[in-house]
């Protein structure tokens, strides 16, 4: 917030309430609004020659009758894209040279599994995803754990959360609706259609798991030593 001309310290603390109390109760989004309404306080102040009340007054009169909703929204959007945006470059990478080995390493090795082994492959899948959600927990559960409690006060800790949540939701649902009419008997394999979509399916949890794990929480650390260190937030990756 540093500008030729500023508002006094007094003055910025009246906005965080003004902006309190207009339902914007994430901290590092009433630190964004409050400096775009301290901007243009300051302008309104000097072009005009008026004080602070009234230009708060005017400056605040330019949003629509909802105040500050539709900014939080689109706010809200913006976040979300942000972090999807870093898991597809991270998951790109596995597209790429050398990393692409694994990803064809890994996608064979399924595919065979599903292919030729029949109930094996059920086995083996679900000790597979047992084994990545043991992982996720082993190295997220107390990180995890303070992020969950703070998520409630900032927006980008909220959708960090939701979207590194992902892998155990994965691990609940999908596998189990493919494999039920994969293979009945030892022996008989899924045909391959079948066994494409459950080897696309394996290799997409594990990448997005270790993403999620590593990857992610490496560009939070990052986020939070940068863009938000001045949410004095405690160290929690």
């Amino acid at each position: 917030m540093n500008r030729p001309f500023e508002l006094n310290q007094e003055q910025i603390d009246h906005l965080f309430k003004f902006v309190k109390s207009k339902y914007v109760r994430h901290i590092d989004l009433q630190y964004e609004v409050v400096d775009h309404l301290a901007s243009s306080i300051e302008e309104e102040m000097m072009s005009q020659d008026i004080g602070f009340e009234e230009a708060l007054n005017r400056v605040y009169g330019r949003f629509p009758i909802t105040g500050f909703a539709k900014f939080l929204e689109g706010k809200e959007g913006q976040l979300t894209k942000y972090w999807y945006k870093q898991c597809f470059k991270y998951f790109i990478e596995f597209f790429t040279i050398p990393k692409i080995l694994i990803t064809i390493l890994m996608g064979t090795s399924f595919y065979w599994i599903f292919r030729f082994q029949g109930v094996f492959a059920s086995l083996i899948c679900f000790l597979i995803l047992s084994i990545g959600v043991l992982i996720y927990f082993y190295y997220d559960r107390s990180k995890m754990k303070k992020i969950k409690e703070l998520q409630e006060n900032y927006l980008f800790l909220q959708i960090y959360y939701g979207i590194t949540l992902a892998p155990t939701f994965m691990y609940s649902s999908v596998p189990w609706v493919l494999m039920d009419d994969f293979h009945k008997t030892i022996g008989v394999g899924a045909d391959h259609n079948k066994a494409l979509i459950l080897t696309c399916f394996m290799t997409f949890y594990l990448l997005y798991t270790y993403i999620c794990v590593f990857r992610l929480k490496d560009k939070l650390k990052e986020e939070l030593q940068t863009k938000y260190a001045h949410l004095n937030i405690p160290s929690i990756v």
